[in-house]
């Protein structure tokens, strides 16, 4: 029978620190995940018309290029759900609040840009639109597409996926 020593103690002192730390690693995890879970979309099966798709992301459009940021804010109740996240680059907003000091950020960065609809389809409340942004002199300098889920006919979230940056090679982040 081998004897217990110290080198013996240190190395189960060590696997139990293990153990123990691991465990509140996926209690954390289990935890966040039973959090997200309530959060979480459902997909629906009831088809979306697509006169009704277009109007929705006309009333984005009208919402991104409005430079009103309180005409904006009221305009945002209308399709967007009030805690909705917004995913791009730079990182993620939530609120509609957030979502619109973003925008502000936005044009004034781009002052003068304006977005336009290339092209909509749609998997039921997975919708997924192509636009351009630009300035009047050239109104497709930039080309992305958003990918958006809607939740109860409004804007649950918003993924930004830009395709045409100038000075940016095809396929890189900004």
């Amino acid at each position: 029978m081998k004897s217990f020593n110290h080198t013996n103690h240190g190395l189960i002192m060590g696997i139990t620190t293990s153990l123990i730390v691991l465990t509140s690693i996926t209690s954390a995890t289990s935890s966040k995940a039973q959090s997200a879970s309530s959060s979480l979309v459902e997909l629906t099966s009831t088809p979306i018309p697509k006169a009704n798709l277009v109007t929705l992301v006309n009333k984005q459009i009208h919402v991104w290029n409005n430079v009103d940021s309180k005409r904006r804010l009221t305009g945002m109740t209308e399709i967007y759900q009030h805690d909705v996240t917004f995913f791009d680059h730079d990182g993620i907003v939530n609120g509609i609040k957030d979502l619109n000091d973003r925008i502000t950020v936005l044009q004034h960065k781009f002052s003068g840009f304006k977005f336009s609809l290339a092209k909509i389809d749609n998997s039921y409340n997975v919708v997924r639109y192509y636009w351009n942004f630009g300035p009047a002199s050239d109104p497709k300098l930039i080309q992305g597409m958003d990918l958006i889920i809607l939740e109860k006919g409004k804007i649950r979230s918003l993924h930004v996926f830009l395709d045409k940056v100038p000075g940016r090679a095809q396929g890189n982040g900004i």
